[in-house]
């Protein structure tokens, strides 16, 4: 429920707003699992990927991040289970079996190795 609410009343206009064209699909693979890896210019970047891989494959994108990246106020279960979101603040065993889950489990994992967003993109 919350992820439909979301994709329909967050993600969409945001897509309508801000994307005019989506360069470089073909260099995705077919079907998931798989990791996407892009720069990190604004906040607005990984709900914009969020949308584009949901309209083609039907199912979120699983980004690593930090949970002090959605700030003190979104408690951590709101942040694993309905962004489903892979923690970094784990032990790196950990961070690395829940990656790896996910992509036996056929899902998108989505990162910004840069970290935090950049003035340059």
């Amino acid at each position: 429920m919350v992820w439909r609410i979301s994709n329909f009343g967050i993600l969409s206009p945001i897509k309508k707003i801000f994307v005019k064209e989506v360069i470089g699909m073909e260099n995705i693979p077919k079907n998931p699992p798989f990791i996407i890896a892009s720069n990190h210019a604004n906040y607005l970047d990984g709900f914009i990927i969020l949308k584009i891989m949901y309209d083609k494959f039907k199912q979120k994108t699983h980004y690593v991040s930090h949970p002090g990246r959605f700030g003190r106020k979104l408690p951590k279960f709101i942040y694993l289970k309905y962004a489903g979101c892979i923690p970094t603040d784990v032990p790196e065993e950990e961070f690395f079996a829940n990656v790896k889950s996910a992509l036996k489990n056929d899902k998108i994992v989505g990162i910004f190795p840069e970290g935090r967003y950049t003035k340059d993109g």
